[in-house]
């Protein structure tokens, strides 16, 4: 369901920030095949730096989020799927390690298309630095 999530290149992936008074400055890179994106500030809220990928979903359906991610100084984000004004998703603890993080959700949103969505920005105890994301699947569970 996701395009390029191994990072080939940069295609299938938008970057939203905050553009107002606390603006981050973002720099996105592919390094042998991970994606690793640089912020010098975080912004004020949460969302205020995204990465996301328009998806096609299957409202009441259960589906399952891998990706792998490390960052520069230790730091929370969020995942979430937003579609029709609705959100599901969590908050993960990002540490210097490459990690694998999995989210099973329900997907209860009317909607059949959403956007996959990173929070990079203004988390509690959030500091500035880099992130790298690789190996982003997302598929749906049939039991």
């Amino acid at each position: 369901l996701v395009t390029n999530g191994t990072f080939d290149q940069l295609v299938g992936w938008d970057t939203w920030a905050q553009d107002w008074d606390n603006a981050p400055t973002l720099s996105l890179d592919v390094i042998d095949g991970e994606l690793v994106i640089d912020m010098d500030v975080l912004g004020d809220e949460p969302w205020s730096i995204q990465l996301f990928q328009s998806v096609m979903l299957n409202p009441n359906a259960t589906y399952t989020m891998m990706f792998d991610m490390r960052a520069e100084v230790e730091r929370d984000i969020n995942f979430k799927i937003i579609a029709d004004g609705q959100e599901v998703g969590d908050t993960f603890s990002v540490t210097q390690e490459m990690q694998t993080f999995v989210h099973t959700f329900e997907y209860n949103i009317n909607a059949e298309s959403g956007n996959i969505n990173f929070e990079f920005g203004n988390l509690e105890g959030a500091e500035p630095g880099a992130i790298t994301i690789d190996n982003v699947i997302l598929f749906r569970n049939f039991n």
